[in-house]
């Protein structure tokens, strides 16, 4: 008799563990083989396709065979696009004979590793110099809007002991463009709050986050509110008197800008004439800069004289031309008297002897 067997393999599989699927840039990646098809006539092997995104070295697109248990593992896989990119890789089984067919009706593995891009940030501050009780501003954006998982950032801020307002540190998402803290100065000196961005993504395996490098500083410095201390000799003057006028610089050092203070006379000029400054026209000066005044008075009755000073923080960076902090005016107003005058009326420069004379006496002045 014959006896004839026959072996019918089974369908080839391959079984793929990955390390991860989900990277970060420059990380590595590891994918174990492994022959499920163990008992077979003949030869189990396959290939494997690689399909590269643009933007990924560390590995090229091609094809190569397997055979057996093996692993294959390219190293730093490298990201340079601002989004996430993907390497696939495609394994097909097969058994062989030894006569050269084959099984090719192989269950195909495919198996995608997303390799995420370094996060970056790009933060924009309004001014980096503002003054006492205005709002430090950041917009917020980033080129990393197609990631695979959330992207972060983190806010460290460090502020001055004297300065209030500076929010904490905290972790703010994609959203969060506009950052803004109404920054207060509580002494005479310019104070510092620093703001540290740094970006992150959070992995959707929730396996890790992915780091970065490229964080961003930005210091925000916030001047005080400007000070002068304004005295006046006194505020009754006499005609043709001159007034030595003591305007003293309130603030301490370092003060970012040329504290200044502007002042204005503002009077009747058809009355009185202060000399060295016109009516209602601003002066700028120094501050701690004291101005000297000679008051005049054409008329018979006191004249006010109002004197407003605007202290300010005059900004001297390039393209900053005319900008300035400044406080609450300080007004003063004195009076000036007009010189004094009598007249005199007798009724006679002749009289007899033993005669009553009446002299009468009154004042030319108004009010004074």
């Amino acid at each position: 008799d014959t006896t004839i067997v026959i072996w019918v393999n089974p369908t080839p599989e391959v079984r793929v563990t990955v390390s991860d699927t989900l990277l970060c840039d420059g990380e590595d990646v590891t994918l174990q083989l492994r022959n499920p098809n163990i008992n077979v006539r003949d030869i189990w092997d396959g290939t494997l396709e690689i399909q590269v995104d643009p933007a990924i070295t560390g590995i090229v697109s091609g094809s190569e065979n397997f055979t057996g248990d093996t692993s294959y593992g390219p190293d730093n896989l490298t990201n340079s696009d601002d989004v996430a990119r993907s390497v696939t890789f495609t394994f097909t089984p097969r058994i062989r004979d030894i006569y050269g067919e084959e099984c090719n009706n192989g269950i195909v593995t495919t198996i995608v590793v997303w390799v995420n891009p370094v996060p970056d940030i790009d933060v924009a501050a309004t001014d980096t110099l503002i003054c006492n009780e205005e709002l430090a501003q950041f917009k917020v954006s980033t080129l990393n809007t197609q990631v695979r998982g959330n992207w972060l950032y983190d806010l460290d801020v460090e502020a001055d002991g004297e300065i209030s307002g500076a929010r904490g540190d905290g972790i703010y998402p994609i959203d969060s463009i506009l950052i803004e803290d109404m920054l207060i100065n509580n002494d005479t000196v310019a104070h510092k709050v620093t703001y540290h961005f740094t970006p992150f993504i959070e992995s959707s395996d929730l396996l890790g986050n992915c780091g970065s490098d490229r964080d961003t500083i930005i210091t925000i410095w916030v001047n005080p509110t400007p000070r002068i201390f304004v005295d006046f000799p006194d505020t009754m003057f006499c005609n043709n008197d001159t007034a030595f006028i003591s305007v003293l610089d309130g603030l301490g050092n370092p003060v970012l800008g040329d504290p200044v203070y502007v002042v204005t006379a503002d009077y009747n000029d058809s009355n009185v004439t202060v000399i060295s400054r016109a009516d209602g026209v601003p002066e700028t000066w120094s501050a701690g800069t004291p101005i000297t005044d000679i008051y005049v008075n054409h008329t018979l009755e006191a004249q006010p004289v109002d004197y407003t000073f605007r202290p300010r923080i005059l900004d001297t960076r390039t393209g900053y031309e005319g900008a300035y902090c400044s406080a609450e005016d300080i007004t003063v107003r004195i009076w000036i008297n007009p010189t004094p005058g009598i007249d005199v009326d007798v009724p006679d420069t002749i009289i007899c002897d033993n005669n009553n004379v009446l002299i009468n006496v009154s004042t030319q002045q108004g009010s004074v």
